[in-house]
């Protein structure tokens, strides 16, 4: 691993994260792939385009392999590319370089918000933006991309009710399937906000692996419903993300 770091040819967040590693995976946390727009304020959030396009050419060039959170640690060197929020810009951004490197990644959504707005952020104030639409998705999926859930409309779960919080799970879940075809087993708790009663409902409703903002890499021995990921960020720095 400490020689493939050398190797990135880009000095990014991306190779500060390999290098925290040792023998752990990477699970990269995106965003927002666009130009920072006036207004923003969680500007951690976006990753400029050509700044993403190097971070994965970085990855590539160090000769890791990009797989899914399921077969993370097979074989080793593997890392896990995940994007949350479903914003259109990162269908416009992200998916044709993702495409050109040959890379799959999980775009966690909100199913009750497909085609709206980031209402969760501009209610704070944050600059609008577009979220992807159904037929967005399904090219999305067509590319071979994976999709996860990130609720139903990018709540803090933790300060849901039992009853309400086991309903925002599982409906998401299955809007999901039933809109898209296929199996959805992976959640993305919003804001990386979890606890056990979190977690436990979110196995009980039939997800199968749930991913936080704890900021290490993976290693084999963690909870598959409290997966660590890194916040990817234009400057060099990862670190816990301020919100979703």
């Amino acid at each position: 691993m400490k020689d493939a770091n050398a190797r990135l040819g880009v000095v990014t967040s991306v190779a500060e994260a390999i290098l925290w590693c040792g023998e752990g995976a990477p699970i990269l946390s995106y965003h927002k792939i666009a130009p920072l727009p006036a207004g923003a304020r969680a500007r951690g959030l976006y990753v400029d385009p050509l700044r993403f396009v190097q971070q994965i050419g970085g990855l590539r060039t160090a000769g890791l392999t990009c797989t899914s959170l399921e077969e993370l640690h097979e074989p080793p060197g593997g890392f896990g590319l995940t994007f949350d929020g479903g914003y259109a810009c990162t269908f416009e951004h992200a998916l044709p370089a993702l495409q050109a490197g040959g890379l799959r990644a999980t775009l966690f959504v909100p199913s009750g918000c497909l085609g709206r707005w980031n209402d969760w952020e501009t209610a704070c104030g944050e600059a609008p933006e577009r979220l992807m639409d159904e037929p967005q998705i399904r090219d999305w999926l067509a590319a071979g991309q994976r999709l996860g859930s990130l609720g139903v409309h990018c709540t803090d779960l933790t300060r849901l009710p039992p009853a309400r919080l086991r309903e925002e799970l599982r409906r998401s879940r299955l809007d999901l399937e039933q809109r898209f075809g296929r199996p959805v087993v992976e959640v993305a708790y919003p804001f990386g906000a979890h606890d056990d009663l979190v977690c436990g409902l979110a196995a009980e409703v039939g997800y199968l692996r749930g991913v936080t903002l704890q900021p290490r890499a993976a290693v084999p021995s963690d909870d598959p419903l409290r997966l660590p990921r890194l916040l990817a960020r234009n400057r060099r720095r990862f670190a816990p993300s301020p919100g979703t």
